[in-house]
C-alpha cells in the first residue's frame, strides 16, 4: 500500500485483516490531537442555496450534531496521549459560503486543492464570515457536484496535522487500514476505525 499521507485507499489495495492484526503499530508521533472536536460545517458555492441542496446540508448538519456526542468518540479515547484526552465533541454551527467563489469546474468535474481551501478558511476567517479556528475546531467543507476533496472525521482527531498523531508506516492513520469496512452508528452507516487495543477495524 501507498504510504503517501492523505491517501485513501482503492477497494483493490485495502489490507486482508489477518495481516494487519499481526503487522499494524500504530504510534503517537508527539503531534496535535482533537480533544474535543468541535466541528463547523461550510457549504461552499451557490448551489448549496438551492433547496435540494438544502435539504442535503440539513441531513449532513444532523449527522455531525449525533456523531459528535455518539459512541465513535468513545471508541477513540483509546488514542488520547499526554494532555490530549479525547472526549465527546460538539457541533458549532454552519454556514453557506458563495464568497469566495469556487474554483471554475471543467467538463462537470473539479478537484479542488488543499491550498484552495486554506485560503478560503483564511479569507472567510479574517472577514468574520466564518469563526476563528480554535485548538479543537473541524471545519468541514461540502462542495458541490462536480468537486471532490476527501477527509476523514476519526483521522482528523486522532491525527490533526497528517502524520504527526497516530501514525502506522505501512498503513497511514486508523480508517485508511480501515477503507471500505463499515458498520452502523444509529441510523447512519460509517467507516470502520483501527482499534489498537483490539486490533481489529471496530
Amino acid at each position: 500500500m501507498s504510504n503517501l499521507i492523505n491517501v485513501v485507499p482503492t477497494l483493490a489495495q485495502i489490507t486482508d485483516p489477518v495481516v494487519a492484526a499481526q503487522t499494524a503499530h500504530f504510534t503517537y508521533r508527539g503531534g496535535p490531537l482533537l480533544s474535543n472536536v468541535d466541528v463547523y460545517t461550510i457549504f461552499w458555492g451557490t448551489p448549496w442555496q438551492q433547496s435540494s441542496y438544502q435539504f442535503m446540508a440539513n441531513n449532513l448538519n444532523t449527522f455531525f450534531k449525533n456523531v459528535v456526542a455518539s459512541t465513535l468518540l468513545a471508541q477513540l479515547q483509546e488514542y488520547s496521549a499526554g494532555s490530549y484526552q479525547i472526549g465527546q465533541g460538539t457541533f458549532a454551527g454552519t454556514t453557506t459560503l458563495t464568497q469566495p467563489k469556487l474554483p471554475p469546474s471543467f467538463f462537470g468535474h473539479s478537484l479542488v486543492t488543499d491550498g484552495a481551501i486554506q485560503n478560503m478558511l483564511l479569507t472567510a476567517t479574517g472577514n468574520k464570515t466564518l469563526p476563528p479556528p480554535t485548538s479543537n475546531r473541524l471545519y468541514f467543507v461540502f462542495l458541490p457536484a462536480g468537486y471532490t476533496v476527501i477527509q476523514n472525521f476519526a483521522a482528523a482527531v486522532t491525527d490533526a496535522v497528517p502524520g504527526q498523531g497516530w501514525y502506522d508506516d505501512t498503513y497511514g492513520e486508523i480508517g485508511d487500514i480501515c477503507a471500505w469496512k463499515t458498520k452502523n452508528l444509529g441510523p447512519y452507516l460509517i467507516q470502520r476505525e483501527w482499534s489498537q487495543k483490539n486490533t481489529a477495524c471496530t
